[in-house]
């Protein structure tokens, strides 16, 4: 066998324990996943024995229906994380703003002088001396 096929295996064989193992977790049968993915039982211990590689439609609805992240199944990460809607990712630390992306900082400069335009019209902005 090739380099390159072995490595593939090995790749398919990590990808079906990790598929398993996350599955197993969420207490799942690989008739109930089978079902869930229009696949029958028998092609669904294929796919985590890696005796068939996965259809990668399949393997998208299986890491959407365990919640899981793909890099993680593919290995690419080895703690598993919960599929995240990158509208809802929450920065977990403070961020300077020359550490922003140029774009989120245009949006905060036309913010800031819209408030600012606004507490004009209303007459709250009052000056510091100095």
């Amino acid at each position: 066998m090739g380099e390159r096929k072995e490595r593939s295996l090995e790749r398919r064989k990590l990808m079906g324990r990790r598929l398993r193992g996350m599955r197993v977790a969420q207490n799942l049968s690989l008739d109930e996943v089978g079902s869930l993915l229009g696949k029958q039982r028998a092609v669904m211990s294929l796919y985590e024995t890696a005796k068939r590689a996965i259809d990668f439609d399949v393997f998208v609805e299986y890491c959407k229906l365990l919640n899981v992240s793909a890099d993680y199944i593919l290995g690419i990460i080895d703690e598993p994380r919960p599929i995240q809607d990158p509208k809802k990712i929450v920065v977990d630390k403070e961020v300077s703003f020359d550490e922003m992306p140029r774009g989120l900082q245009r949006v905060l400069i036309s913010l800031g002088r819209l408030v600012l335009e606004e507490k004009k019209e209303d007459g709250n902005i009052t000056r510091k001396k100095g």
